[in-house]
């Protein structure tokens, strides 16, 4: 899964209000220092998990979600925040999300339900650990928040409700969306008046919205068919038995092309093989390690490493910490 570049440039935009500065971020987190200048449109899930891990760890503020939330510039969004501050209406906006939220976030999911006098927009993490989970949706309500404020002047959530538990900084909820704040709750939501959603913009420009509209469906074919490979790829490489010694000429095959036009094809959207297999590895442990009761030696075995040492290295490479103090990381974030 990718993420749109715009996405990392607006959190480091963010972190300047905190006094840290992009390049010591990018340093500490052991990435390119040209990253955030690469013409390139999107980067690997790992790399933005590993920005945040260390930006955590920089900041010291476990509430970094609700921050970037309300202080990531509106250009974090690229074309789909184009698209949503320009329609007409806050229901015509949220109609739009399912089809260019995968222009920024890929794997999050927004939804609408209405019922009497009340609306609902539902949020929809695309992580199952509780840290990564809670801020997903810390970051995404908050913005979504912001975008309300901006297209309704004046308007405000009546509640919102978070699934996850309060966590140590709960006062800061309340004043991030202006309302009351409930956890422990069946979704993720923010709940409001339902007559909003039918509120012209007083300064719409809709020839202008169906312009932004055109250039974001060619985006989003650009976006496809650009993956369309790598995806196939890592597809493949998931169901490997052995991730330890992947051939080029057996992934070629089942993919149908020549080993010569598979590493060209990957090098031309920025892939390569031993990276996709270094991802995959990657993604299985952090899954199997959500279950407290696979042992790690089973899961090195699972992902391709002979010796378990082998695989702490790896995994510490991966993520910071060796896969213990993940795991154990993960529990008690869970059970908080």
């Amino acid at each position: 899964m990718e993420v749109s570049i715009n996405v990392l440039r607006g959190i480091t935009t963010a972190l300047c209000h905190r006094s840290l500065d992009p390049v010591r971020l990018l340093r500490a987190a052991e990435l390119e220092g040209d990253l955030l200048d690469r013409p390139r449109s999107s980067v690997d899930l790992p790399v933005v998990t590993r920005l945040m891990r260390t930006a955590f760890e920089l900041v010291g503020d476990p509430g970094l979600g609700l921050f970037f939330g309300e202080h990531a510039p509106m250009q974090s969004l690229g074309m789909l925040g184009e698209v949503l501050i320009h329609a007409p209406t806050l229901r015509a906006a949220i109609a739009e999300l399912p089809n260019y939220l995968p222009l920024v976030f890929p794997t999050s999911r927004f939804r609408l339900l209405e019922e009497g006098d009340r609306a609902y927009l539902i949020y929809e993490p695309p992580f199952c650990e509780a840290r990564p989970a809670r801020f997903c949706t810390e970051l995404s309500l908050a913005f979504a928040t912001r975008i309300g404020r901006q297209m309704v002047p004046g308007s405000r959530p009546i509640e919102a409700r978070l699934r996850h538990a309060a966590p140590s900084y709960a006062d800061r909820y309340a004043p991030c969306f202006g309302c009351p704040v409930r956890f422990d709750a069946q979704r993720s939501e923010l709940v409001f008046a339902r007559a909003l959603l039918d509120v012209p913009q007083p300064f719409v420009d809709e020839p202008l919205w169906r312009v932004l509209k055109r250039r974001a469906d060619e985006l989003l074919v650009q976006e496809r068919a650009r993956e369309l490979l790598h995806e196939r790829v890592k597809q493949v490489l998931r169901h490997e038995v052995d991730l330890g010694s992947v051939n080029p000429g057996t992934i070629a095959r089942r993919l149908g092309v020549s080993p010569r036009s598979l590493r060209r094809r990957l090098g031309d959207e920025g892939h390569s093989l031993s990276a996709l297999a270094d991802q995959v590895r990657r993604e299985l442990a952090l899954s199997e390690l959500a279950n407290p009761e696979v042992p790690i030696k089973r899961i090195a075995d699972r992902v391709g490493f002979s010796e378990v040492s082998a695989f702490h290295r790896a995994f510490k490479r991966w993520t910071g910490v060796t896969p213990a103090r993940y795991r154990a990381e993960a529990m008690l974030a869970h059970a908080s």
